[in-house]
C-alpha cells in the first residue's frame, strides 16, 4: 500500500509513482469491509495532507495584492514548464506533479485544523501504538 495524495478535487487517489498499488484508504476498506470514517479518517486526511501533498509549498501572506500573488504564479508556472527543471523535479522527488494557481488553493485548502475528537483519536493512537506522547 501507500499512503496516496490528496488530488485537486480533495480526493485521496493513488501516488502518480506507484499507480499500481492500492492505497491505504482502499486497502482498509477492502480488509475491513466498510470505508475509514470518524475521527480516524479526518486524522489520516490531515495528515496526509500536510504532510505528503502540501508539505512543500510556496505561499505568500494573505494581505498580498493580487498582482504579487499572480506575478508569483506565472513565475512558477514558467518555472515548472522548464524540460531542465522538470528533468531535475523527477529525479529528486520523483517527478510528483507540481501545482500553481486554482489548483495550488484548492489542495491548501485541503490542509484543517483537527477537531477535537479526531486530535484526541490521533493522541491515543500515537500512544498505544507508537509509544508516543502528542503535546498539550
Amino acid at each position: 500500500m501507500s499512503g496516496g495524495v490528496i488530488a485537486p478535487s480533495g480526493e485521496i487517489v493513488r501516488d502518480p509513482n506507484f499507480p499500481d498499488v492500492p492505497t491505504f484508504i482502499e486497502l482498509y476498506e477492502q480488509v475491513h469491509g466498510e470505508p475509514l470514517s470518524g475521527p480516524a479518517y479526518e486524522a489520516y486526511y490531515a495528515l496526509t495532507s500536510a504532510a505528503i501533498t502540501v508539505g512543500k509549498a510556496v505561499v505568500l501572506p494573505s494581505s498580498a495584492p493580487t498582482e504579487v500573488v499572480d506575478a508569483y504564479s506565472a513565475a512558477f508556472e514558467k518555472v515548472i514548464a522548464n524540460p531542465e527543471f522538470r528533468a531535475a523535479n523527477e529525479k529528486a522527488l520523483g517527478g510528483y506533479e507540481l501545482y500553481t494557481g486554482a489548483d495550488a488553493r484548492a489542495l491548501w485548502g485541503t490542509v484543517t485544523t483537527l477537531s477535537p475528537e479526531a486530535r484526541t483519536w490521533l493522541a491515543d493512537w500515537y500512544s498505544e501504538k507508537v509509544g508516543f506522547k502528542l503535546a498539550e
